[in-house]
């Protein structure tokens, strides 16, 4: 493929058998060339959208100072705000990069129940409340309520999904129940030069997780490294999420399934500066104890796991601990 196809799932939400199945389909071609496709018809209310759009526009538009009282902690926990300067995407991959032209704001589940599971010292800090700006008003209802429905769209997707691989929903469905998925804005702010060398919007990394569920906005700038080389820039598509395949899925898949290089160029104009761009990914990862390893049906005699079995839980906090900077050691007493 050298486009990425944009893929309507309304059939599958609401049609018949066959048209789950010729979703399903499609969705399958898409996750075994690019790991890469664009959604239409996925049920989400457009307000859910702009809402956080918007809200979130206006909490980067505030001073550095206050932004930075709901700084996210030292360690392995990634809710709150994260200044230019303390992330590095794609550090794994390349150590020489500087930190990404990026300053962003996360949450992970809102409304944590008061129970055991989600306090036991395996949880890590994957459950610690979320920080909520009072600043603008709105924002903390927007990112609850754009959490919730990606939560849904996530269960659609994993239906979807376990529709192509011939297993039943509940394989995917029964590891989401208590999910440590990322909600983050990642704010791009305007460059008025050239960056430096080593500086990246975000270096050429894969994603962590299960899937992604991105919202873009018009400006451009990220690729996909096309399965014949080369790279295929992702355009907006008005009303539509770009949906891409994580690492953690295709350790799911034994590798059948591609969680794909991207990343995000800065494009300056013939003057030099580049404009202001947001993104908001939803990073799903299942339980963190849920055992990843190989699909029924993903494996034969000829074409055997390729990986050890490893929880969810484990594979997000290494990623931590690579895009933070931080110690693999003091992370691993942390969580």
């Amino acid at each position: 493929m050298d486009v990425i196809p944009v893929i309507d799932i309304a059939p599958f939400r609401t049609g018949s058998s066959e048209d789950k199945a010729q979703v399903a389909a499609a969705v399958k071609a898409a996750c075994e060339d690019t790991g890469f496709f664009v959604i239409t018809g996925h049920g989400v209310d457009p307000k859910t959208v702009t809402s956080l759009q918007e809200d979130s526009r206006r909490f980067f538009d505030l001073p550095f100072e206050y932004k930075n009282t709901y700084k996210k902690t030292e360690g392995t926990d990634y809710k709150g705000y994260s200044a230019k300067g303390i992330r590095t995407i794609g550090r794994a991959m390349d150590s020489s990069l500087k930190p990404s032209l990026v300053e962003s704001f996360a949450i992970g589940m809102p409304d944590v129940p008061d129970e055991p599971y989600f306090q036991t010292a395996a949880a890590g800090t994957e459950f610690l409340p979320n920080k909520y700006p009072d600043r603008p008003a709105g924002l903390e209802k927007s990112f609850r309520t754009y959490y919730s429905a990606m939560r849904e769209v996530a269960d659609v997707l994993m239906t979807i999904f376990a529709e192509a691989l011939k297993v039943a929903p509940s394989y995917f469905l029964g590891k989401l129940d208590r999910q440590i998925s990322i909600l983050r804005v990642n704010n791009y702010m305007a460059l008025e030069s050239p960056p430096a060398p080593g500086e990246e919007r975000s270096g050429i990394h894969t994603d962590t997780g299960a899937f992604t569920i991105l919202n873009i906005d018009d400006v451009g700038g990220l690729q996909v490294k096309a399965s014949q080389g080369g790279w295929i820039d992702v355009h907006h598509v008005p009303d539509a999420f770009v949906i891409n395949i994580g690492d953690t899925l295709m350790r799911w898949t034994n590798d059948h399934w591609k969680s794909t290089l991207h990343r995000v160029l800065t494009r300056p104009d013939e003057n030099g500066r580049t404009p202001r761009r947001m993104s908001i990914p939803f990073f799903c990862q299942p339980n963190y104890d849920a055992v990843i390893e190989c699909v029924p049906g993903c494996s034969s005699a000829e074409d055997p796991p390729k990986y050890a079995p490893i929880t969810s839980g484990e594979i997000l906090r290494a990623r931590h601990v690579s895009s933070f900077g931080l110690d693999k050691a003091k992370a691993t007493e942390e969580a």
